[in-house]
């Protein structure tokens, strides 16, 4: 969804009185799917990204059902699909301080224990590490992240701006710590640039944010290419 004449006339954006769904509904939907698939993957009943896949395309399917059964059909859809910044209130900016700042302090104490299961889930097992409990923690980190992002890319493009920023780090950092703090900072650079790309060029945000952060990793690899033949 593009900005209103209006919005762009006060040189910011409307606040909906109601906006799709609410906020505490898409938290619990996401972080009980997010742990429904470290469940299916943990218990070895199919792989991950199959999990995932299953998971979320079914959840797609149905809700586009469901909401079209109800005659709801509409362009509201499409902003919760594909991302609209008119759909974020000033309550969701409130719970994306709060939750985001909680993440961040929660990812800070278990940061080495987090760090040893990633690089060697077997041998974090073996030191004593609670594992099962640390990768229902990043599932469940993992669905917070989504449902406080939805409203701005949408629940199609939210995983690109959660693998981009992550990936185009990668690319530059030597360390996980590193590679973290990187990956923070072209995330938010994404955002932010895109959001003012799509309001200036009157886009989309949510692919606004999505090809910001697709050039920042095509940046990333061409500067590691370069560098490795100078």
């Amino acid at each position: 969804m593009r900005w209103s004449p209006a919005s762009r006339a006060r040189g910011t954006w409307a606040w909906p009185c109601n906006p799709i769904g609410t906020t505490d509904k898409n938290l619990v939907a996401s972080v009980a799917g997010a742990i429904a698939v470290e469940w299916l993957r943990a218990n070895r009943r199919t792989a991950g990204d199959q999990a995932l896949a299953l998971l979320f395309y079914t959840g797609i399917a149905a809700g586009v059902v469901i909401v079209s059964s109800a005659g709801a059909l509409n362009a509201n859809l499409f902003s919760f699909l594909f991302g609209s910044i008119l759909t974020v209130t000033r309550g969701g900016l409130l719970l994306v301080a709060v939750m985001g700042g909680a993440g961040l302090a929660l990812i800070a104490a278990l940061y080495r224990a987090l760090v040893a299961v990633a690089l060697d889930e077997e041998g974090a097992r073996v030191s004593g590490l609670p594992v099962g409990t640390l990768n229902v923690v990043v599932a469940g980190l993992a669905g917070v992240t989504i449902a406080l992002s939805m409203r701005i890319v949408g629940i199609l493009l939210i995983a690109a701006l959660m693998v981009l920023p992550v990936t185009a780090a990668g690319r530059l950092a030597r360390s996980v710590a590193w590679t973290f703090a990187l990956s923070l900072a072209i995330g938010l650079g994404s955002v932010f640039v895109g959001l003012t790309i799509s309001y200036y060029a009157d886009l989309a945000p949510g692919g606004a944010i999505v090809l910001v952060a697709a050039g920042a990793y095509v940046a990333a690899a061409t500067a590691t290419r370069l560098a490795a033949r100078a």
